[in-house]
């Protein structure tokens, strides 16, 4: 049980850690999403929904 909740616990912080890359990157870019998917090598499709799932402008 206890190796199941470290997993959950890494897979947790990772999310974080990946989503806070994705604002940081928004800022970096002053708003621009096309150009912040383009730096993190994601299709702005998924950065959009992103921003939708976390509330970001």
């Amino acid at each position: 049980m206890r190796g199941v909740l470290f997993r959950i616990s890494i897979s947790i912080k990772r999310r974080v850690c990946r989503d806070k890359i994705h604002y940081i990157s928004l800022q970096i870019c002053n708003g621009h999403r096309e150009q912040a998917a383009r730096l993190l090598k994601i299709n702005s499709a998924t950065l959009y929904g992103k921003m939708k799932k976390y509330r970001l402008k």
